[in-house]
């Protein structure tokens, strides 16, 4: 048995932070969707940050913005971020062009978004960070 057998079978996840209250100009490395280890789905974007209002995220720094799907925002949010990210209006977004943004030819790669992100408290009364994200001339 070698130091490296089994090597080709693991899985390396890299760790970023998720978006903090701020203001926020993003490069999108990658979007992706897939299942949590409960079988939960979600929905994933990597950015790298390029500018940022908040000291503790500073530019160059990767970041990620998630929604898995109990949340009841989980489509709304979804379909705003990929509206952003593809320069097109909310009602122009399809099954289509969302399968695309998440396929391994990753299109919306580059491109920069626009993201406020804001502190609110849920129903439940739970600490959730609401992002809103807009399209910015790339």
């Amino acid at each position: 048995m070698g130091l490296f057998d089994g090597i080709e079978n693991v899985q390396v996840t890299q760790r970023s932070e998720y978006l903090q209250a701020g203001q926020y100009l993003l490069e999108i490395q990658a979007i992706k969707m897939g299942e949590s280890r409960s079988g939960e789905g979600y929905f994933l974007s990597e950015f790298k940050i390029i500018e940022s209002s908040n000291p503790e995220l500073p530019p160059g720094a990767p970041v990620t913005w998630m929604t898995m799907k109990r949340f009841e925002s989980f489509l709304k949010g979804i379909k705003a971020f990929v509206a952003a990210a593809a320069g097109c209006t909310v009602d122009e977004v399809t099954q289509a062009i969302c399968d695309a943004a998440v396929s391994e030819e990753q299109p919306l790669a580059g491109v920069r978004v626009s993201a406020f992100a804001k502190d609110i408290k849920t129903k439940k009364g739970g600490d959730f960070t609401k992002v809103m994200f807009s399209s910015v001339a790339n």
